[in-house]
């Protein structure tokens, strides 16, 4: 059995288009003193289970345990789904020391943030497109991104990927890449320009004029 489509829908077409990344506030407010002594590695996100805080948590601790001496800054609200990272980090041992929890930061905090870490992780098991990824470029900060297609779309080669769920596939792609950091020799696209939401809604704009 073959069921044949109208028409019009045999001649539907898809179009896509890219997100902007206009994150314009001034940098404000303070950062531990902490975060300027040591590499600081930071994760742009709402809390959710499929962001891979727990994993990343678990990659810090054994980075620690081995002597590696660096922050891990998580930046974002309280989501759902991920209680079992809330409880792991409410009493840590490291929490404000080398374990920063920002919860929902406003742009100007998020800007010095930015502004203030080494690198950006992206450690998301999905993502719609990541966003935080794009604004860790346009700042030209090294990117460890989880090796996932809708990543390699926005990123192409400009980052280091890293793949696998446990803890020590993100730990030993970590200790590798703060290494590098550390010697300068890390990754980063120096001409990477995002996209303006302008641009972003003109691009947007022409996707619609081929599919309409």
């Amino acid at each position: 059995f073959r069921q044949t489509l109208p028409e019009q829908h045999q001649r539907s077409q898809i179009g896509v288009f890219h997100l902007g990344s206009d994150l314009t506030a001034q940098p404000e407010g303070d950062v531990p003193p902490a975060l300027l002594v040591r590499p600081a590695v930071m994760m742009v996100s709402v809390v959710y289970a499929r962001k891979g805080h727990l994993q990343t948590l678990q990659a810090f601790e054994q980075l620690w345990a081995s002597g590696l001496d660096a922050n891990i800054v998580f930046a974002g609200r309280r989501g759902w789904g991920a209680d079992d990272f809330f409880e792991a980090i409410e009493n840590h041992a490291e929490r404000d020391k080398r374990l920063f929890w920002f919860d929902g930061p406003d742009d100007g905090l998020l800007q010095r943030l930015y502004e203030t870490c080494s690198g950006v992780l992206v450690a998301s098991e999905g993502e719609g497109f990541g966003l935080p990824l794009v604004e860790a470029l346009a700042r030209h900060k090294p990117v460890l991104a989880r090796d996932i297609a809708v990543l390699r779309e926005v990123a192409g080669d400009r980052v280091r990927y890293f793949s696998g769920l446990n803890p020590e596939d993100l730990s030993q792609a970590l200790a590798s890449w703060i290494h590098d950091i550390r010697a300068g020799s890390a990754l980063v696209d120096p001409g990477y320009k995002p996209l303006s939401w302008k641009q972003s809604a003109q691009q947007l704009l022409r996707a619609m004029e081929i599919v309409k």
